[in-house]
């Protein structure tokens, strides 16, 4: 993996993990001040104020590093394409593209709130559930927090960062008019086996992989696809003399037959 997304990895994470630590103290001081359980949505909706009102800021965190992401993903479309003889230059995203890359970031950041937001009810419910005081559901609720700081912010910051990259390529593709293009892995003991099987299958830009993704992190797709995935897009331009297979929208390089008799 680039150590450019390890940074970008790194960087997201730390960020995340020190707004999420300040969200989480405020949560439980709420909680503890109280001194009792929510048991109504009213109240349960005042327990989780803060954490609600930080989905701002962490819009504001995420959309940083995605649109460097997304950038970083479209540059390597590009290089790729010069690398192939294409003659093109490094240009920035459009406000359209800039625009549908915003609203990605919008519904991101909401799906992690959300799922916070999910674990901590979860979590004080079960602690009324099982009757415990509030000092001890305190201690329940920042397990929760931590288990959030020590990994799943880990898995938000790769998986979104990787997401971006690839939407950058794939919008990138779309621009520029790049017919099609084909799956990469990791190429590591890592990779999903599911993924393996499609390291290296081509499709025409705008239909899907034959997992139903449009490009690896495509969120719209089952989440057990892009959750935590590190593969990417790579442009594949047609060579000279060759075709796809007719009636088929998905094939190798293998598969190409030759044009020339």
């Amino acid at each position: 993996m680039p150590g450019r997304q390890l940074q970008a990895e790194a960087r997201l994470t730390r960020e995340l993990q020190n707004l999420f630590s300040e969200v989480a103290e405020r949560t439980l001081e709420e909680v503890v001040r109280r001194n009792r359980l929510p048991t109504d949505d009213v109240t349960m909706r005042l327990v989780l104020q803060h954490i609600l009102e930080a989905e701002g800021e962490f819009k504001d965190t995420l959309g940083l590093e995605a649109t460097q992401a997304a950038r970083y993903g479209r540059n390597r479309v590009i290089s790729e394409l010069q690398r192939m003889g294409v003659r093109i230059g490094f240009t920035d995203f459009s406000r359209r593209v800039q625009g549908l890359i915003d609203e990605h970031v919008f519904t991101a950041s909401q799906h992690t709130i959300n799922r916070v937001v999910g674990n901590v009810m979860s979590n004080l419910t079960q602690s009324y559930e099982d009757g415990l005081g509030i000092d001890d559901a305190a201690v329940e609720l920042r397990k929760v927090f931590q288990a959030m700081q020590d990994y799943e912010l880990r898995r938000v910051a790769r998986t979104e960062i990787n997401s971006f990259q690839n939407e950058g390529a794939y919008l990138t593709e779309n621009e520029l008019g790049v017919r099609y293009h084909m799956w990469y892995t990791a190429e590591d003991e890592r990779v999903r086996s599911e993924h393996v099987d499609l390291h290296g299958e081509i499709v025409p830009v705008g239909e899907p992989f034959s997992n139903g993704l449009y490009h690896p992190g495509d969120r719209a797709g089952d989440i057990k696809e892009w959750i935590n995935c590190r593969c990417r897009l790579v442009p594949f331009l047609m060579p000279e003399g060759k075709m796809a297979p007719p009636g088929t929208t998905r094939f190798r390089e293998g598969d190409l037959i030759n044009l020339r008799r």
